[in-house]
């Protein structure tokens, strides 16, 4: 099954650098103006290699990638990053409090992945994922030679064995190589581990596991690819295009999931659009929108609609259930199905929606301040996805519409870096 093995990690030297602001989260959440606000931090902040800036100039020869791998090279010579003598497990934790302001924490194991084509059974998508984004990473990765950020693994412990072995090793430890506190709360905190005992236990553990991606699906099939493409020119399985870099958390310790809720540009009056939406849910409004999540709650098949300053819970008819086919009994606990398949796959036959007309957020108070100030037409809010539906769904080899779950927090990238060498 799995096979995971420790590795040289690269990490920023806090002799030189503030680590709080030398990195960043990953490339797909972070806007043009949170670009601004990373290269701005630092002149070593990682959003250079991560997420670097275009510029009119640019051409085959002189581009963002060639401009990340002249950084990564320049970095590491003038010590600003340091990279290991021998290979180390390293552990992620995130301490954070969730939208029911409960403090939580997630520990995550970074270590090498040996990659694995999905029709294995060992390492499963859960998502769509989309040409762009992975044609950039592939630029990147094939460019820089280097996973800058883990990809998010879960695997299933009911026992916590892993976890509990990996804080036994933590107590014994003289503390974190750094911490630091982001923007939003959330606590980082990164370890080395190269305990021979724990690192073989490790290994052992993971020969018996699959591993869902949660996050990460762009990065996991560049990396795929790039090693379907190096393999031609060495096929030997230790190569290091064989491996990538991940983050493995413990489905069973419940990882927080936001719901991600659909925010919509359209053509048609919103009277028009509520009667569209009433031929398949029953319409209840709300006296406002705070009672929206609440709402949502309640049942975890309904939907909520906002417009601006009038809020509806939506409940889905029977016969509206019953009209639509899914390929897996779940997918009808899937608010980015039922969203889909019965709000804005007829508004599509309407023709009642703009040219990139929806965009998508985990935080329901902006989305709702956005509708309604008239950035949007309407929003269209979720309820959150059960990990163990997504684990379910993706074993039967299906994977779920894209945008349906957002893991918090999200792993930050450049806590530690792996070059392919």
């Amino acid at each position: 099954m799995a096979k995971i093995k420790p590795f040289r990690g690269i990490t920023y030297n806090i002799e030189k650098v503030d680590i709080s602001r030398a990195v960043c989260p990953p490339y797909d959440v972070i806007t043009p103006e949170g670009q601004d606000y990373f290269y701005n931090l630092s002149e070593y902040n990682v959003i250079r290699l991560e997420l670097g800036k275009e510029f009119d100039k640019d051409n085959e020869k002189e581009n963002k990638y060639q401009r990340a791998k002249r950084f990564l090279k320049d970095w590491l010579e003038k010590k600003v990053l340091l990279k290991e003598e021998s290979p180390s497990f390293y552990i992620y934790s995130q301490e954070y409090t969730n939208k029911n302001q409960e403090l939580k924490e997630r520990i995550g194991l970074v270590a090498l992945v040996r990659l694995e084509e999905f029709e294995n059974g060992v390492i499963f998508p859960h998502e769509k994922t989309m040409t762009k984004p992975k044609a950039d990473r592939f630029e990147l990765l094939k460019t820089v030679q280097a996973n800058l950020s883990p990809i998010f693994g879960l695997y299933q412990d009911e026992s916590r064995a892993i976890n509990n072995s990996i804080k036994a090793a933590l107590f014994r430890t003289l503390g974190p190589y750094f911490e630091f506190t982001d923007q939003h709360g959330v606590k980082h905190s990164l370890w080395k581990i190269s305990d021979a005992e724990l690192t073989h236990n490790l290994q052992k553990f993971f020969e018996n596991k699959q591993i869902l991606l949660a996050d990460g699906h762009h990065r996991y099939e560049t990396a795929l690819n790039y090693c379907r493409l190096m393999k031609k020119e060495n096929p030997s399985p230790e190569a290091p295009w064989n491996y990538v870099m991940m983050a493995l958390v413990n489905l069973n310790e419940n990882p927080t999931i936001y719901g991600y809720h659909r925010l919509v540009k359209a053509k048609l009056p919103l009277d028009k659009l509520l009667s569209i939406v009433k031929t398949s849910f029953e319409l209840i409004e709300l006296p406002d929108s705070f009672s929206l999540e609440r709402k949502l709650k309640e049942n975890k098949k309904s939907l909520g609609i906002h417009l601006k300053q009038r809020s509806f819970w939506l409940v889905p008819k029977k016969e509206a259930l019953e009209s639509i086919s899914f390929p897996h009994p779940k997918f009808l606990e899937l608010g980015s199905f039922l969203a889909q398949e019965l709000i804005i796959k007829k508004l599509n036959e309407k023709k009642a929606l703009k040219e990139g007309a929806i965009e998508y957020t985990n935080d329901l108070q902006q989305a709702i301040n956005l509708v309604n100030s008239e950035e949007f037409s309407f929003l269209i809010a979720l309820n959150p996805v059960n990990v163990k539906t997504i684990w379910e769904i993706a074993q039967s080899g299906l994977r779920l519409p894209e945008k349906t779950s957002y893991f918090y927090p999200k792993l930050w990238t450049g806590l530690v870096i792996r070059t392919l060498d």
